[in-house]
């Protein structure tokens, strides 16, 4: 929920395994794409609530833009 709320309603937030993910940003362009990575950090530092309590998590994250990449 995250993610999608971190993107555009146009771009493609898609799991690839138990705690891998990918977004698709369509039109984005390549210059844009730190700020995309650093929302996404900043949006996944922000503590989640799981029975009451707050927990934290870690996320790398990297980055390719077509069709140079």
């Amino acid at each position: 929920r995250r993610l999608r709320q971190s993107v555009r309603p146009s771009d493609m937030v898609c799991r690839l395994g138990e705690d891998e993910f990918a977004i698709l940003a369509f039109g984005l362009p390549g210059e844009a794409a730190p700020a995309l990575a650093a929302r996404l950090l900043r949006q996944m530092r922000e503590p989640f609530v799981l029975d009451g309590r707050e927990a934290f998590l870690t996320a790398g994250l990297g980055f390719a833009c077509a069709p140079q990449d």
